[in-house]
């Protein structure tokens, strides 16, 4: 294409890429001195692939990184760079952690960059062991299954922010959950799960199958975001309703 063939005319002394999500030909792999670097929002090898961020927030674990690789024929395969440790906190979705992520990633790729001019940089093959490859998440990931735990339900909300976005289903019709917590509810488990229990606090409290979540952001289908207050001024029958397919 005409891209590659720039890129061949040039004959850049190394190339980078960072969220790219197709594979670089022979030719243009080859060419850099230096080779293709690639700025991979994990710690490596564990999180290969396209949902790196989300993963790791559904996932729940306590921390995630960015790693610096070499390009090679695989899929987040290469030799690695550089790498830092990324702790992900309670408020992360996978927006702002990406953002973090990046961020972190552009202070390192700089100091790479320097070292590889200086010829002083420690390249490590990557092992297999605690490697993982996460898909590419579909729409059918963002529905929720009430029977889950109030914990799995909140990062699943997280970790689908943006795409595809977190949804269950009401009178026949979908309903994003925006933005929602774990709540105290103490007779939440005489509940069956998916049931609005009540409003309280500016949230719409949700029984689950362990805890219950407080949903405070809501978008009814072909409606627009509301907070939960002004959905319920005009929905007084939600309360009280089940939830789910």
């Amino acid at each position: 294409g005409v891209v590659a063939q720039e890129i061949l005319r040039h004959a850049p002394d190394v190339i980078v890429v960072a969220a790219y999500g197709l594979m670089l030909p022979d030719n243009i792999l080859n060419l850099p001195v230096f080779g293709c670097l690639n700025v991979h929002p994990s710690l490596l090898p564990k999180y290969r692939g396209s949902s790196p961020v989300s993963s790791a927030i559904l996932n729940g674990d306590d921390e995630t990184g960015v790693t610096i690789m070499q390009l090679d024929n695989g899929v987040d395969t290469g030799p690695i760079l550089a790498n830092k440790v990324v702790k992900i906190e309670s408020l992360h979705d996978a927006i702002n952690l990406t953002e973090k992520l990046f961020q972190e990633g552009a202070d390192i790729l700089v100091e790479v960059l320097s070292k590889l001019d200086r010829g002083s940089i420690d390249v490590s093959p990557q092992t297999e062991i605690g490697a993982s490859v996460t898909k590419k998440f579909v729409k059918e990931d963002g529905e929720i299954n009430w029977y889950l735990g109030a914990y799995r339900i909140e990062r699943q909300i997280r970790a689908c922010r943006p795409w595809p976005g977190t949804f269950t289903h009401w009178k026949d019709k979908t309903i994003k959950i925006i933005e929602g917590s774990v709540v105290d509810h103490k007779a939440i488990s005489s509940y069956p799960p998916g049931t609005v229990v009540s409003f309280m606090d500016d949230k719409y409290v949700i029984s689950t199958g362990d805890g219950a979540i407080g949903v405070n952001m809501i978008q009814l289908e072909g409606r627009s975001v509301m907070s939960a207050s002004s959905f319920a001024l005009g929905h007084k029958d939600f309360t009280g309703s089940q939830l789910g397919s």
